[in-house]
């Protein structure tokens, strides 16, 4: 196997991060924060049979109510990824 004594450089580009929401701005109801596949946010309300929200097909699976936080997904970040639980207040 030959290897070249100049073996170029890739260059790793850092994705954005997955915005965070503010948590003081949720409606009181909230239990989740993600971001649809159109990039909007939305505040997703309760768990499905006990079970967190999940990703299905196109869009989240989830039979409560749910609303839109006002946040824009940036470019790049999977829309599948976003699903923030809301943090125990102690």
């Amino acid at each position: 196997m030959n290897i070249p004594d100049e073996v170029p450089l890739i260059t790793l580009v850092a994705l954005p991060a997955v915005p965070e929401p503010d948590w003081s701005q949720a409606p009181e109801e909230a239990d989740y924060h993600a971001y649809e596949p159109t990039g909007v946010g939305v505040w997703i309300e309760g768990d499905v049979d006990g079970k967190p929200p999940h990703v299905f097909k196109y869009h989240w699976q989830h039979m409560n109510r749910n609303e839109y936080s006002g946040y824009e997904l940036p470019f790049g970040i999977d829309w599948r990824m976003t699903l923030r639980r809301r943090p125990e207040v102690t």
